[in-house]
């Protein structure tokens, strides 16, 4: 059931991906979007950490823990966009292994979730056709 739930948030984030060649699309259903993160972060990772812990899933409680970060990043970046139809400039790093997200605004060191190094990020760059992996 694991390998099947992981398997279909990957679809979900695949097609999320897909549609960045839209971004008036996407920028207008920012505030959509901003509210399932939300909703993610504050009750699904957050739920889902507690059971883990109580049944004594060490490995997987730490997993979603740093996913509930993650997705509290991805909340406050939606929301930035809330009806500006604005898109966030500069770099974006973003953890291949945990997920976490970064700004210039927001950047560390270190990431909170897994404790990797800057090095360690794969960075987006704002481009003409919208992204760019460094």
């Amino acid at each position: 059931m694991f390998e099947a739930l992981a398997a279909s948030e990957y679809y979900h984030a695949r097609n999320f991906y897909s549609i960045i060649e839209r971004p008036p699309v996407f920028s207008r259903a920012g505030e959509i979007f901003a509210k399932t993160e939300e909703f993610e972060y504050r009750n699904y990772y957050d739920m889902t950490e507690k059971y883990c812990k109580e049944h004594e899933y060490s490995l997987a409680e730490g997993t979603y823990h740093v996913a509930m970060k993650a997705e509290k990043v991805h909340q406050e970046m939606l929301s930035q966009m809330r009806g500006e139809n604005k898109v966030i400039a500069g770099l974006i790093y973003v953890r291949p292994i945990c997920g976490h997200m970064m700004t210039e605004e927001t950047k560390r060191d270190r990431c909170p979730g897994c404790g990797a190094q800057e090095r360690d990020y794969v960075k987006y760059k704002k481009t003409e056709n919208n992204s760019n992996i460094q």
